[in-house]
């Protein structure tokens, strides 16, 4: 009986090491490195103690320094208004990074103080933490998730990306900047910010709102976008200010507290509805300023945008 015992133990042991190498084998092949409140360790020895994956430490920001996909398994709350949540810091090529938030949250300490809309008159930031900041030169994805109040920007990326399906809201700067390099923006909310809902070059904008933002709704105005489909509603400044070169369709843009659309010269809007801007003057003498009609606008109560 007792041999028979030890050898059922031993086939159990051998199964779950089977079974466990299975389980690993299937990580492997998912490839994705997880990041959650546990990893981060914030009882460890910040700097010192692992954290989440090799190339981390203890404590916040995770950082990440190899390309490769990463999946957010819980929310992340951060302690200060100065913490930054996740640090992209690639150094060198190939290969760029994507986060998935995974319907999970980052949170901040940041509140404004009053729930005005828009977002003016609030409490000034004491850090400049971030939720998904991108040092390096090499383009980051972030997708399917919600930032809120941090101390600076939501995310902000150096040399562009990708970002999609997030929510933006709260934050002690702007919802999103991006310094340079493209990027392309798909479903994405910005509300309650600080300053600019997004701030970017050379973006393309679909799907997304804006509203209640302290500053311009979405701002790209320092070289060529093109927005589509977008809405801007009751921001501090101008709705939607867009750069040389850029195209804007199909855009809805009401209430902001400066004028609706202003654009560089060179560039065109057609099929968009920009009423009541510019401090609430719903008729067409103050809702946009550049660009070349291609028709088919709503300005005020007609079709002329001066």
């Amino acid at each position: 009986m007792g041999g028979n015992s030890r050898a059922l133990r031993s086939g159990l042991v051998l199964a779950a090491g089977i079974l466990l190498g299975f389980a690993q084998l299937a990580h492997a092949v998912d490839g994705v490195i997880e990041i959650n409140q546990a990893c981060v360790n914030t009882s460890g020895i910040c700097g010192t103690d692992p954290g989440c994956f090799s190339g981390d430490t203890a404590c916040f920001p995770v950082m990440i320094t190899a390309p490769g996909s990463y999946r957010l398994t819980s929310n992340l709350s951060l302690a200060s208004q100065s913490q930054t949540a996740i640090e992209v810091a690639i150094s060198a090529p190939p290969g760029g990074v994507t986060v998935d938030m995974n319907g999970f949250m980052i949170l901040g300490t940041y509140s404004c103080g009053t729930t005005a809309c828009p977002a003016t008159g609030c409490a000034a930031p004491t850090g400049s933490g971030r939720g998904i900041y991108a040092s390096t030169s090499h383009p980051v994805g972030v997708r399917n998730g919600a930032i809120e109040g941090m101390g600076g920007a939501g995310i902000e990326l150096n040399f562009g990306g990708l970002i999609e399906d997030v929510l933006l809201t709260g934050n002690g700067t702007k919802g999103v900047q991006s310094s340079s390099g493209a990027v392309i923006v798909r479903g994405t909310g910005f509300s309650f910010n600080v300053d600019d809902g997004i701030e970017a070059t050379f973006a393309t904008i679909s799907g997304s709102k804006a509203a209640c933002n302290g500053g311009d709704g979405f701002d790209v105005g320092y070289s060529s976008g093109n927005l589509i489909g977008n809405t801007a509603d009751f921001n501090g400044g101008i709705g939607i200010v867009a750069g040389p070169g850029s195209s804007n369709t199909l855009n809805s843009v009401r209430g902001n507290g400066g004028l609706g659309m202003s654009m560089a010269a060179d560039s065109s809007f057609g099929s968009n509805a920009i009423t009541c801007n510019n401090g609430g003057v719903c008729d067409n003498s103050a809702q946009t300023t550049g660009g070349i009609s291609m028709g088919f606008n709503l300005c005020g109560t007609d079709t002329t945008c001066p």
